[in-house]
Parts: structure tokens; sequence; C-alpha cells
């Protein structure tokens, strides 16, 4: 481990660079010089943002800076997130590492040189909107709310719980006309993985939902209801700007011991529960601390 800058100063104004190239060492102390950041060589890069959280937590360090793909990568471990720029792969001449090195300025948003920096840090806490449809299944409208917690910083694993209603579809058949309507409560568990600029956050859970069939079976009121356990699992993909995330979720639903509602009166099936939905929402959510 190569220290560019040679005092040990404070973990938030430390810096790794996770590049063996000298030429974006020495651009990167050139224009991060007015805010006496101590940069630290540390290659490999690393190859997820969970690592490079993971190097941050270890190195004491309030950056990690990293080229992949032909982007420069910046993870901020205050904020919680990376951003990137173009850059290119291979040894640099110095033009372009300072280039590359503006583009990392650019990217760690400093407070002016001298200024008190302010925490921007997202958070362990999200809360979390989203709306949407079923594509199979009752079909309608979804709005769902949900918390969570990251309950270890340097980990990107969070667990929470979701609440999901919508607002009814009408069935018709033969003599009954009604509603069909439900609400779940879900524990779930995810975690995150980068790709290019958007994070991809996987999850999986448990928990109940509760159906409810309402209407008239020709001149009779008819109600049924039943509450039943349910496993759901899914995928988020999100883009933040800094506390906030906006983006879709694609999640599937399946329940166990669905009820068939037939006719009281002679045969045929009124409606069949769904064992299984797919729904498509977009959501948006806030990252903060207490």
């Amino acid at each position: 481990m190569l220290a560019v800058a040679c005092p040990r100063i404070a973990a938030a104004e430390r810096v790794l660079v996770a590049d063996p190239d000298p030429e974006l060492a020495r651009a990167m102390t050139t224009s991060l010089a007015p805010w006496k950041l101590e940069i630290v060589i540390t290659p490999p890069a690393p190859a997820s943002t969970q690592e490079a959280e993971s190097r941050a937590v270890a190195g004491q360090a309030r950056f990690v800076v990293w080229r992949r793909g032909g982007d420069i990568v910046v993870y901020d471990h205050e904020r919680g997130a990376a951003e990137f720029r173009d850059a290119p792969d291979g040894p640099l001449d110095p033009a372009s590492a300072m280039a590359a090195a503006l583009s990392v300025k650019t990217l760690m948003r400093l407070p002016a040189p001298g200024t008190t920096p302010v925490e921007t840090r997202p958070g362990r806490f999200r809360i979390q909107g989203q709306i949407g449809g079923r594509v199979v299944g009752d079909g309608g409208l979804r709005a769902g709310a949900s918390i969570f917690v990251r309950p270890l910083a340097a980990r990107s694993w969070r667990l929470g719980v979701a609440l999901e209603i919508g607002p009814g579809s009408d069935v018709e058949a033969m003599s009954f006309r009604g509603t069909y309507r439900d609400a779940s409560f879900v524990a779930l568990a995810s975690t995150a993985w980068l790709v290019g600029p958007v994070e991809l956050e996987p999850f999986v859970g448990a928990g109940l939902i509760s159906t409810a069939l309402t209407g008239n079976e020709g001149p009779d009121l008819r109600e049924e209801a039943t509450t039943l356990p349910l496993v759901r699992g899914g995928l988020m993909a999100r883009y933040r700007l800094g506390g906030v995330s906006i983006g879709g979720a694609l999640a599937g639903d399946g329940v166990f011991g669905t009820p068939t509602y037939m006719k009281r009166m002679g045969s045929g099936v009124l409606f069949a529960v769904p064992s299984f939905a797919l729904a498509i929402s977009a959501l948006v959510a806030f990252d903060f601390d207490l």
C-alpha cells in the first residue's frame, strides 16, 4: 500500500485509489491538493460496491476510486453510493490522467476548500413508496409502502416490511356481480449489486395476504374473506440521486391454500383467488440516518 500523501489524517479525508496507474495517482494528488486529501493506492479494483464499502471501512476512507469497463467509478462511503464518468482503460498519459482526476473531483462533490463538510450519507433507514399494476393475477393498480433498515453500515443487505393494497377488481360470473380486493403485509430481505450507474436489488420475503370477495349472487349478498400465507421474490432497479433513489420493481407472489368459490345454488365457479401474481411498479425511496 503506497501513500502518496504522507500525513495520516482523518478517515473523511482519505481516498483509496484502487488503480495502479501512477499518472492517475499524480493527477489526483494535484487536483485534490486544495482539500488536503490523502491519496492511498490500493489495487486491484473492487468487484462490487459491497467490496468498495468494505475496503472503505477497513481503510478508514471516505472515497474509493477505480476504473472499470470504460468508466471511472467514485464510491462515496458517506453517501453509500457510486457514480460514474467516462475514462479510458489501460495506461494513462498525463493529459488523460488529469481529465480523469477532474472527473473524480466533480463526482466527489467536495465543499469549497476550508469549509466544513456536510454529512450526506443516505443512511441506514429507508422509506419507499411504489405504484404499479399486476400483469398476472387479478390485474389492476397496486400501491405499496415499505420501511427498510440496513443493520450493518458496512454491508448492503437490508431488512424491512412492506404493505401493499389495491383498489379492487370487478368480478362478474353467472349470477354473481361483485368486487375482489386483497392487501398484503410482507417481511423482506434484500441486497444490492451495482451494474453501471444502476443499483440492482434482489429481494425475498414472506408474509400474509388478506382477500375479500363481496357482491351479490342473484338477490342475495355474498361476502367471502380469508387470510393466507404468501411468499414474495423479485428485483428492484434504482438510480441514486444522493439520499433519494428512483426506479422500478418486478415482484412475484406465491399464495398458499387459495380457495375457489362456487355457486351456492347449482354448479359453477364464481371466482378463484389467484395463487400467483406478477406485478411491475415504479418506486421512489428516501435513505436517511436518525
